[in-house]
């Protein structure tokens, strides 16, 4: 029995997705057994770490929310025991866990971030998207985003779909779409209308129309997450992103059949057409959807 790897990350979930993927390197020769807080099974994971690979392959054994499964905690002996295969645990932020397992584990811990930690990687993810700003700028949308980062990625992910295709004339062009009225109005429109609420995903809607809303860019990210709700019942982990993101997505999940889903993103296929070759008013495109 060869010695294996044995780790604990520790952070966000988008932490602990980048790290997974730096530390699995997939090729023929890996074999992967995934678990979460909803699948756990120890019975399975017992015989997947004690018997010994037929054919030579490098098992791993991945459990992720690993902070909300208690099992794990009251048979900590058997995950520190030699085994056949590599374990990687994936949490948030828990003493329990460090405590059992610091002596055994490779601890992997998400940095704490600061205030100019946060700027630092405000301006790093502009970059990332080809939108330099410089620090002062980026001090004033972490205060405009109430210096909550996840408000500040959901105002990214539209700044980005906003200028996809074109640069931002002025800093100020950047600072117009961000406020937390839009976030609040984009993002509830979406996750009524997934959520089938028609009544609240059409007075959101009717909301951003007199507030004068970009519409167009609203239209995108209810593309955008249609496809994932899909992909997520094809596979869950067709999707990434932050915890809350993902949740959205599984509630949603259990609202849709993958045929509603394929013929919604037939619709959009078809407005998105119509955007391209007619003129026609995206509001009323939008409101067609919502099934009233």
């Amino acid at each position: 029995m060869t010695l294996k790897k044995k780790i604990l990350i520790i952070g966000s979930h988008q932490f602990n997705e980048n790290k997974l993927k730096e530390l699995i390197i997939k090729n023929d020769n890996i074999d992967i057994r995934k678990y979460n807080d909803e699948n756990f099974n120890l019975e399975e994971i017992s015989d997947y770490l004690f018997t010994y690979p037929l054919f030579g392959e490098n098992k791993h054994l991945i459990i992720k929310n690993a902070h909300k499964i208690k099992d794990i905690l009251s048979n900590s002996e058997l995950f520190k025991s030699p085994c056949e295969a590599h374990i990687i645990f994936l949490a948030e932020e828990n003493n329990e866990l460090l405590k059992t397992f610091k002596n055994s584990f490779e601890i992997i811990k998400e940095k704490k971030l600061n205030y100019k930690d946060n700027i630092s990687e405000i301006i790093f993810k502009f970059k990332e998207r080809d939108l330099p700003i410089s620090f002062n700028e980026a001090k004033e949308i972490y205060e405009l985003c109430q210096r909550n980062m996840e408000i500040f990625n959901q105002e990214l992910e539209k700044i980005s779909l906003y200028f996809y295709n074109k640069k931002p004339k002025s800093f100020e062009e950047i600072l117009n779409i961000i406020s937390s009225s839009n976030v609040n109005n984009v993002f509830a429109f979406i996750e009524s209308f997934y959520s089938k609420n028609w009544k609240k995903a059409l007075a959101k809607l009717n909301l951003m129309i007199e507030n004068h809303e970009n519409l167009q860019m609203a239209f995108y990210m209810l593309t955008k997450r249609g496809l994932e709700i899909l992909y997520y019942l094809i596979s869950p982990d067709l999707v990434t992103g932050q915890t809350f993101k993902i949740a959205q997505i599984k509630s949603a999940s259990e609202k849709w059949s993958k045929k509603e889903l394929f013929n919604l993103i037939e619709k959009f296929y078809q407005i998105d057409k119509k955007l391209k070759t007619s003129t026609v008013k995206m509001e009323y495109e939008l409101t067609s959807l919502i099934d009233i």
